[in-house]
């Protein structure tokens, strides 16, 4: 396993461009591998990411996390599972929405959905749910976060 340090209760960790709080977190200063248990806040420059029981490399940058809340752009997802890089958040099981209220007047369900920040979300198994019915299916839904590509969807 070689080297590590842990940090229980409360526990935050700063590494380059990465802040982790949680309650508690082991790394491993050979392999940069860590793992935080609980609830976790996890910063990586811009983007924000909160849920449970993470795993993660600094040195790759790739992770995964349990639980997910996390807000991209207009968009605020939940999901059961995320597995993330700097070039894609890939979840699983999510609920996702623009509208910012606890329970949302809307929302689409998909079962897997692959963020491409900044150019594009590709859904998987898609239903539209006006309050807690459901309206509209469809196997696959590409939703461009370009202005000049965006279907239904403008940041303004």
């Amino acid at each position: 396993m070689g080297r590590s340090v842990t940090g229980q209760g409360n526990a935050e960790l700063e590494y380059k461009d990465v802040q982790l709080k949680a309650d508690e977190i082991v790394v491993n200063l050979d392999s940069l591998d860590l793992t935080a248990r609980e609830e976790v806040d996890l910063q990586i420059r811009n983007r924000r990411l909160t849920g449970k029981d993470l795993t993660y490399n600094l040195r790759s940058e790739t992770g995964t996390i349990q639980s997910i809340r996390w807000k991209e752009g207009v968009f605020f997802y939940k999901a059961e599972k995320a597995h993330f890089s700097s070039e894609v958040v890939d979840l699983k099981r999510v609920d996702f929405t623009t509208c910012d209220h606890s329970l949302p007047h809307y929302k689409m369900r998909a079962g897997t959905i692959k963020v491409y920040p900044g150019d594009k979300i590709i859904m998987k198994g898609v239903t539209l749910y006006l309050g807690s019915l459901p309206i509209f299916w469809t196997p696959y839904l590409i939703q461009y976060l370009h202005k000049e590509k965006s279907l239904f969807i403008s940041e303004e």
